[in-house]
Order: C-alpha cells, then sequence, then structure tokens
C-alpha cells in the first residue's frame, strides 16, 4: 500500500513538473520520458527532448544552457527530487550519424511522459531493430528510421517507417528472392510485437530491401529511395548508410539520363494506367456486383439464374410486373450496367470517366440495398414453400458448387461443406447449418414437425443457398480474374485468357475486331485460327489457370514479332 501511494505520489509530482515546463516552453519540447533510477532511487531523473531546428538568435550551446537553468529551476520549486536531462534535437541525429546511440538507448528503456510523437517512433523502432539484430545481425547492413517521424515534424498520429537494407551479396544457400522473402516476412511480423512492448498504437511500416535492389533503385533515381536516404536516420549502420548520405549531400549521387526520361514518362503512363482501370470498373467491378445479386434473387424466387443478356428482361417480368416487389429504376441500373459493360467490349467506348464511375457507384449501391429488401420480400412470400422444393434447390446448388470447386461425388456433402470453411472458400457456419437443415427436413419427412419449425428449416436452406451461390460467383469471378494475362507491344494492348480449350487472345483491345484461338493439342498449342466475339465468349466461360508454354510464346512471337511485354 506504501509503495501504492508512492508510485502515485511520483506521478503527480511529475504531472505538476510537466505542466511547468509546457506553459513555458510547449513550442519546443517533443517529449518528456522518466530514466530508469539511478544509484539515488529517491531522485527522478527525467530526459527532455528539445527541437531546436528554428534556433537562429543563439548557438545550440547556449540555449542548452539556457533551457537547463531555467528547467532545473522549476524542478528545484518541485516537492520532489526531479533531476531534468536536456537533450537538443540536432544532438540526437549528430549522434545517430555517428554510429552513437546513448540517447537512443535511454529513450528505449525509458517510461514516456509527454511526447509529441518523436519518443515513441525512436522507441518502437529502436526495439525493432534490437529483435532484428537479435536474429538476422549478420545480414543486417543497416536500419534506418524515416526522417520526418523522429523530427519536429512529427506528431502523435504520424505513421512511423523505417528500413531494414539486407546484405545479399554472399547469398549461397538460396536466390537473393528467396533471402528477401524470407527475412522481409519475419521482420514485418516482429513490427506487431515491437509496438506492444513498446505501448504505441500508430502504425508501424518496415520497408526490407535487398542491397543489390537498393543499389539499383539508386542509380535509377526512385525518388523513394532519395528521401529515405536524404532524411533517415541510421540506427544501425555497418558503414553503407552514411556514405551513401554523405555523397548525396556533397551531390556526387545523380541519376543517370535514362532514369530522368523513365520518370519524365511515368506521369503520362500513371494518367494510362488510370484510364484502363477506370475501364475494368465498368467492364467487370459494377457488372460483377449486379448480376450476381439479381441472379441470386432469381435462384431464390425458385429459378435457375438466367445467362446475363436475360436476366434484366426476366428481374422485371418477375419482381416489378408480376410480384411487384422492386421498382423499375433498379432494372434500368442494371441495363444501364450491361450496355456499359457492352460498349466497353465493343470498343465503341474507349474511356471512362471518374464522373461516371462515381454515378453509376452511387446507383449500384442503391440497387444493392434494393437486391437486399428483395431476398427479404421473397422470404416472406415462400415460407408457406414445400421444403422438399427447397431441399431440391440446395441440392442443384450443392451440384455447382462440387463442380465450381472441382470436387467429385465420393466425397459426402457435410465433408464437402468442412473441406471448404476450413479452406476460406465458404463462411464458417455453413455445414453445421447444412446438418441441422437436413435433421429439420427428415424430421418433416416423417411428419414430426409444426409449420413454425418448417418455416425456420426453410429460412435456413434458404440462407445455406445464399452462402453457397455468393461463394460460387465470387469463385467464378476469381477464376475469370486468375485466367487473363495481358499483352504490351508498344501502344498495342491485347489480352488472353486461358481456357480449359486453348487460349482466346483478343489482338488488340482498342480494335477488338479480330480474335484469334490457339486450340489446346496433345503436343502442344496449335497454330491459331480466327474466331467471332461470341465464340470467344464461349471459351471464355470456361476458364482454367495461366499456362504460358514456350510453344505458346512462339506462336506470340509470329503474330507479334519480338519485343513484346506479356503482364501477369
Amino acid at each position: 500500500m506504501d509503495d501504492q501511494k508512492k508510485l502515485e505520489g511520483i506521478k503527480k509530482n511529475i504531472d505538476v513538473f510537466k505542466e511547468s515546463v509546457l506553459e513555458k516552453f510547449e513550442d519546443y519540447i517533443q517529449g518528456i520520458t522518466l530514466l530508469p533510477p539511478g544509484k539515488d532511487k529517491d531522485v527522478i531523473n527525467l530526459l527532455l527532448m528539445i527541437d531546436d531546428s528554428d534556433s537562429k538568435k543563439m548557438s545550440k550551446v547556449e540555449l542548452k544552457e539556457k533551457l537547463t537553468r531555467v528547467i532545473e529551476d522549476i524542478a528545484k520549486k518541485s516537492k520532489a527530487d526531479i533531476k531534468p536531462e536536456i537533450v537538443l534535437n540536432s544532438d540526437f541525429l549528430e549522434d545517430s550519424y555517428d554510429n552513437k546511440h546513448e540517447i537512443t538507448d535511454k529513450i528505449t528503456n525509458s517510461a514516456i511522459v509527454y511526447d509529441k510523437g518523436m519518443l515513441s517512433a525512436i522507441k518502437v523502432s529502436s526495439i525493432h531493430k534490437s529483435m532484428v539484430l537479435e536474429r538476422f545481425e549478420k545480414y543486417i547492413v543497416s536500419y534506418v528510421v524515416g526522417g520526418s517521424v523522429i523530427t519536429s515534424k512529427s506528431s502523435p498520429d504520424s505513421d512511423i517507417d523505417s528500413f531494414v537494407i539486407i546484405d545479399d551479396t554472399d547469398v549461397k544457400k538460396m536466390t537473393r528472392a528467396e533471402l528477401k522473402d524470407k527475412l522481409r516476412g519475419i521482420i514485418s511480423s516482429m513490427s506487431y510485437e515491437a509496438r506492444q512492448q513498446a505501448g504505441i498504437q500508430r502504425d508501424f511500416h518496415v520497408q526490407v530491401y535487398i542491397l543489390t535492389d537498393f543499389w539499383e533503385n539508386l542509380k535509377d533515381a526512385n525518388p523513394v529511395i532519395f528521401t529515405f536516404i536524404r532524411d533517415g536516420v541510421p540506427l544501425y549502420d555497418r558503414g553503407v548508410f552514411m556514405p551513401w548520405k554523405h555523397l548525396l549531400l556533397m551531390g556526387k549521387v545523380k541519376p543517370s539520363p535514362e532514369a530522368i526520361d523513365m520518370l519524365m514518362t511515368t506521369g503520362e503512363q500513371m494518367l494510362q494506367r488510370i484510364d484502363q482501370k477506370l475501364k475494368e470498373i465498368g467492364l467487370e467491378d459494377f457488372f460483377w456486383t449486379t448480376i450476381t445479386s439479381s441472379q441470386a434473387a432469381i435462384m431464390l424466387y425458385g429459378l435457375p439464374p438466367p445467362v446475363p443478356k436475360e436476366t434484366a428482361s426476366l428481374m422485371r417480368d418477375l419482381f416489378v410486373k408480376k410480384e411487384k416487389m422492386i421498382d423499375d429504376k433498379h432494372v434500368r441500373t442494371f441495363e444501364k450496367v450491361m450496355k456499359l459493360r457492352k460498349s466497353i467490349e465493343r470498343n465503341t467506348k474507349t474511356k471512362v470517366s471518374g464522373k461516371e464511375i462515381d454515378e453509376l457507384y452511387a446507383d449500384c449501391h442503391e440497387y444493392l440495398k434494393a437486391m437486399k429488401v428483395l431476398f427479404e420480400k421473397i422470404e416472406v412470400q415462400k415460407s408457406e414453400e414445400n421444403i422438399s422444393k427447397v431441399s431440391q434447390d440446395l441440392d442443384n446448388v450443392l451440384i455447382e458448387l462440387r463442380k465450381t470447386f472441382g470436387i467429385g461425388k465420393d466425397v459426402g456433402v457435410v465433408e464437402v461443406l468442412k473441406q471448404l470453411e476450413r479452406e476460406n472458400k465458404i463462411p464458417m457456419g455453413v455445414g453445421s447449418h447444412y446438418a441441422d437443415f437436413c435433421k429439420m427436413r427428415d424430421a418433416y419427412v416423417k411428419k414430426k414437425v409444426i409449420k413454425k419449425e418448417i418455416d425456420k428449416a426453410i429460412g435456413l436452406g434458404r440462407i445455406i443457398i445464399r452462402h453457397l451461390v455468393d461463394s460460387i460467383h465470387r469463385r467464378k469471378s476469381l477464376d475469370v480474374a486468375g485466367s487473363k494475362v495481358r499483352i504490351k507491344k508498344d501502344d498495342l494492348v491485347a489480352e488472353m485468357v486461358f481456357s480449359k480449350e486453348g487460349v482466346v487472345l483478343f489482338k488488340d483491345l482498342e480494335n477488338p475486331g479480330e480474335v484469334l484461338f490457339f486450340k489446346k493439342g496433345k503436343a502442344g498449342y496449335l497454330k491459331p485460327k480466327k474466331i467471332s466475339q461470341d465464340k470467344a465468349h464461349e471459351y471464355v466461360d470456361l476458364v482454367s489457370g495461366v499456362n504460358l508454354t514456350s510453344g505458346l510464346y512462339k506462336l506470340l512471337v509470329e503474330v507479334y514479332g519480338e519485343g513484346f511485354d506479356i503482364l501477369f
């Protein structure tokens, strides 16, 4: 109890001192931290980090002496024996540049009392550095903290960025890429533990570079690397980072003409990339947003899902005219999405504006809201539906599920669902729901349930169907995305889609009139033949994983000549 009172008294005295100091020097004090006790246990040792970046009227020595006198006078007026230690930010930086880390070590082992962001950045980075060196010291060349977070520019909410450079110049047991991936994964995972030890909640990002890549980035004038070297503060350096920093400040590190030319064209390339992404959003994202929910609603109603081009008319006939469950404006939204997709596919529309994307996003957002309401209305209307019909619908979906995920009939349904749950391909709990549904269905067959339990079984069956249909459509959309490869030569962009029958080549996305098909033979891909757009989409419906063989590459050379790039 006495110890508790003593601690509370120390805290109160520190708070009083802190408020007095901040009242006079708040603009200059970056942080205050409680150092471990020295030989005299009654003395409270506090370190005050002072921002001297704007000090112009007096030298650093004069500034430090003046601050020390005033702050020591404040400490003497305290009821406790407080011993302040004044550290200028510039002194901390100079020590770090000189590979001296006494100040860093003090902050690492202290308890932060007040902080504008600098002390916590130093503490978590230092803890993380020690963890990394303890495990990988022979590989680590430098551990550097981004300059803005440990200067006067820092704030309590600023992200903390650290950079680790790994020596890969003498790697023998694995490739450089393997070394980088292995160490990056472990080093990044350590950042969470370092945050826990430091007791901070700020975002802490760790970038891992291998030495050879870092050097290439430096030669190519990567702006991130230039800024990192110019502003970074080393917490550990084996004589690599600081020479680069000095050379850069001396103007000896200069980008090559090729690097300058590359950066000059980057802006235009990024705009082209944005245009392409907007087209892809218009082509795919809105389509899958509306088609999956629409077909799911139709399946929930009890009908098989129609092909996309027939979905709008069926939605209008069923849910607008017959059942009067949704407004026709939502069907018109679906038709707008389909029209945009078709115009992009046919290249009658070559650009999609940000305004169009925003408007369509808002419309699709309302569409999904309407679909959720529609689901609820259908479930209420179908509450009297025979459970055997629900069971049949579920069986059909399970057949499609097996087909989509390539699972044979020799595996039981519950085992199939549990397996897909473990692989995160369907939501957790679907297998248990299915087992419960089967019990209710069996009880219904034996006439051992009342209407309320039948409704519960039907509702449960519908939930299972909805989850499985969503998973099927999500898998199919991922399969399509994972089967595509882009080809780029000069200004030409083409696209290959790998199907079970062969490869469909949209020879030029800007002029989609010509489509080639490389049929898959026993000995590899055959020479291409021209096919129609409709035939191409039949093959695209049977997608498979990318398999870019040397034989196919030679056939592409015959089509485009040498000098094209393949973009995965």
